[in-house]
């Protein structure tokens, strides 16, 4: 039987990955910290620091397969200080995991990033308008998270493959996309445009495909010691983005589009005040008008993953409940 350690077991993606490879009849080992609890059945688990390379290696001996999960994550406007335990976490515990997994001879072990390691497209150059990163596009990350996922991804080694994840969104969809929905809940929704009255476009994965990918690419011969792009394949609109969730929520929708320059204007002019509630109103209004759109292409054509989910039965399925 296949063994596989899963870090991060109870983070959103960690919950569904766990059942998953315990369907497809893989043994499932869970490293955890010690004030971390679980429910789930069947698994063998080990407490321990992720940042303690003992630890690591212990949960590591004796398994085929490792799909890492543990990490700090994505945090609006994190202070400097913090800098240091996002470097602990993600790439000291990243450089554990595979030095481990090295050593104790692992077939494969799955890094998960993000597609925020390639930053921002400049939305207000006529360049880059139709600008779309690949696998070989320069990175540049602006935020802490972002700087320090990359970081661990230089820890790639012939037994690794990392997965640089879009958005992902799903039935535990949380941060900005959970403020999308409750805007849309509302039946109206503000849009900032450009000149040509065109959204920010954006890059999705539905968090079963999540899942199913990260197993796919873990068993598949072709996929070791590469760099993937996990999405569902496709560049959406903002526009799109929001008119699919109202179709899940079965709303209609009204939508405005302003162009960006005034909303510009008002972020640095909440910018410029110390609350904590305005700072996140600019904070998100802000993030309204970043463009970040990835190809997905690689995947699919190197390996022949193909995404269950699109933007509409991906939103249908996340919201069907809520």
């Amino acid at each position: 039987m296949k063994t596989a350690l899963v870090t991060g077991a109870t983070g959103k993606i960690g919950r569904l990955l766990v059942p998953e490879l315990l369907r497809q009849n893989f043994k499932v080992r869970l490293f955890l910290r010690k004030k971390s609890t679980t429910s789930s059945p069947n698994v063998d688990i080990f407490y321990g620091d992720i940042t303690d390379y003992q630890s690591v290696a212990a949960a590591v001996s004796g398994v085929d397969y490792i799909f890492h999960l543990a990490a700090l994550l994505h945090i609006s406007n994190p202070k400097a200080s913090m800098y240091g335990k996002f470097y602990d976490v993600n790439v000291v515990g990243t450089k554990n995991i595979v030095d481990a997994a090295i050593c104790a001879g692992v077939k494969r072990a799955i890094l998960f990033s993000t597609i925020s390691v390639y930053g921002v497209t400049p939305s207000n150059s006529y360049e880059y308008v139709n600008k779309v990163f690949s696998e070989s596009s320069p990175a540049n990350p602006l935020t802490i998270y972002a700087k320090t996922k990359l970081l661990a991804e230089q820890y790639q080694a012939s037994c690794v493959t990392v997965l640089r994840l879009a958005s992902v969104y799903g039935t535990q969809v949380t941060g900005n996309y959970l403020r999308l929905i409750e805007a849309v809940k509302r039946g109206f929704f503000i849009i900032p445009v450009d000149k040509n009255g065109s959204s920010v476009n954006r890059t999705l994965i539905h968090e079963n495909d999540v899942v199913s990918g990260a197993i796919y690419v873990a068993t598949h011969p072709q996929a070791a010691g590469k760099i993937y792009n996990l999405t569902d394949g496709y560049v959406h609109s903002l526009e799109d983005i929001i008119r699919a969730i109202a179709n899940g929520l079965s709303l209609d929708i009204k939508i405005l589009k302003i162009s960006k320059e005034p909303l510009k204007i008002i972020v640095d002019f909440l910018q410029k005040y110390r609350g904590n509630n305005i700072e996140k109103i600019a904070f998100y209004i802000d993030k309204l008008m970043e463009n970040i759109a990835v190809d997905g292409q690689k995947i699919q054509k190197e390996l022949g993953f193909k995404p269950k989910y699109n933007l509409q039965n991906g939103w249908y399925h996340a919201l069907s409940k809520k």
